[in-house]
């Protein structure tokens, strides 16, 4: 194909690209919608590759490309950055799950490693993801399904961090056989695979499923969304929630005394969902809600101006009680 064929075909297909990208993101997000607060660092947005670097690709780097369109499989990109492989080994097995797309690993970690062996074994995994049949409003049997290809990233933190530092600026720049600065990166890759190992050994302890702390707040999260329309995990004070929670510890407060609480209270839902200031925009308001209704001596103790407090009452159609 020539450069003006490539740049008329790539034209024509790029709102299904842009179409696909966005149902690609949408759907990641829906599949990590239930995880726990904290383990998605970075989620997804979708980013289409520009028309003069698919030219240069497809013609420029010596691939010998026949069929660019279908060949090339980062037309569209994605990423998710999580806190620590565990996490990545379970968002790539919901990946793999899902039935309205083909996908398959770009690479796999032995062909990585046989590229660059100095990276070990700490990687990060590339997907490629192709609609089905009737997926996402495109025509069944479409023969532009299998030109619709979208790589997916999934890696830790640590990864994302390494990556920004090698991949333009030493692996695709003129250091990129500087045994020096190799060897460099070598060891940091060597730590933060070691780092990432405890950093899975110490979640899984803070997480246990017996800290009954840590499943009411990320029920609240997750409830908190609904009631918000949110895509995604708002920003908190991870510290306030904490001091709430250690409030009520004693009080046995369920996730469906909560779904029991807001359904009865459709008032207290509506402050939640359009509440302006600062505290309303926070999970932990649900569990404060509930404590005003239910039990309000638990709040005896929280060190908060009376003003303040009796602010966040009536911001909840409560009478101030302190």
């Amino acid at each position: 194909m020539s450069e003006e064929e490539i740049k008329k075909e790539f034209g024509i297909l790029k709102p299904d690209l842009e179409a696909w990208g966005k149902f690609v993101d949408q759907t990641i997000k829906n599949i990590i919608h239930n995880y726990r607060y904290g383990k998605i660092q970075i989620f997804p947005k979708y980013r289409l590759k520009n028309e003069q670097s698919f030219i240069n690709k497809a013609l420029y780097r010596g691939k010998g490309y026949d069929d660019p369109l279908v060949q090339i499989e980062d037309k569209v990109g994605t990423r998710v950055v999580v806190l620590v492989t565990d996490i990545v080994d379970r968002v790539s097995n919901d990946l793999k799950t899902y039935d309205q797309w083909n996908i398959k690993e770009s690479k796999t970690k032995h062909e990585i490693f046989e590229e660059v062996p100095d990276k070990f074994g700490y990687q990060s995994i590339h997907y490629i993801v192709t609609p089905k049949d009737n997926c996402c409003n495109f025509a069944s049997g479409s023969f532009r399904l299998k030109q619709l290809t979208c790589e997916i990233q999934v890696r830790t933190l640590l990864q994302h961090a390494y990556a920004e530092i090698s991949h333009d600026n030493v692996y695709k720049g003129p250091y990129k056989n500087d045994p020096v600065i190799l060897r460099q990166l070598a060891k940091s890759m060597a730590l933060m695979e070691a780092a990432d190992d405890y950093f899975c050994k110490t979640l899984e302890q803070v997480s246990a499923p017996q800290n009954k702390e840590n499943m009411l707040l990320e029920h609240l999260v997750k409830v908190f969304m609904e009631i918000r329309g949110l895509d995604e995990p708002p920003a908190f004070d991870r510290n306030l929630a904490e001091e709430i929670l250690s409030l009520v510890a004693d009080e046995h407060i369920s996730k469906d005394d909560i779904d029991v609480f807001l359904k009865s209270n459709p008032d207290i839902v509506d402050a939640i969902r359009y509440g302006k200031s600062v505290i309303i925009q926070q999970p932990i308001i649900i569990l404060l809600a509930y404590c005003l209704d239910k039990i309000p001596y638990s709040l005896e103790k929280w060190d908060i101006d009376l003003d303040v407090y009796d602010d966040v009452c009536r911001s909840l159609g409560y009478a101030p009680n302190r």
